[in-house]
């Protein structure tokens, strides 16, 4: 299954520019999105690359949700989300592209690295 991701800093600065300008009263937009779009093992293999270190990952199913919640309430709010998952979820961000072409797209790997970057400069004091 395909799914879109965004850079957490361009969803940012979209909503703030969106806010601002008086062009987009009254319109709906997708936040930017890097492309290509990836599936969830491209994306492993690309934080793997990036990190140069393997992934382990566990995958908490819908049915897993129901019995767990009784020890973590949260996971009732992650199921009713768990569709986003259960099928492709790819959207267009270049309406916004178009109609703001200053607002930034960082490419996926670039924002992996950032992110990378910023948690270890955050754990490592």
């Amino acid at each position: 299954m395909l799914h879109s991701f965004s850079y957490v800093d361009d969803a940012v600065e979209a909503i703030i520019v969106l806010a601002e300008s008086p062009n987009s009263t009254g319109k709906t937009y997708h936040l930017p999105v890097a492309n290509p779009n990836m599936t969830g093992d491209q994306l492993k293999n690309l934080i793997e690359k990036i990190t140069n270190q393997p992934l382990k990952l566990s995958l908490l199913t819908r049915n897993m949700t129901y019995l767990l919640q009784f020890f973590a309430p949260l996971l009732s709010q992650v199921r009713e989300m768990m569709y986003q998952n259960e099928h492709s979820y790819v959207v267009s961000s270049e309406k916004i592209e178009r109609d703001f072409p200053n607002i930034s797209v960082t490419p996926l790997a670039d924002g992996i690295q950032k992110t990378v970057d910023w948690y270890q400069s955050k754990t490592q004091k």
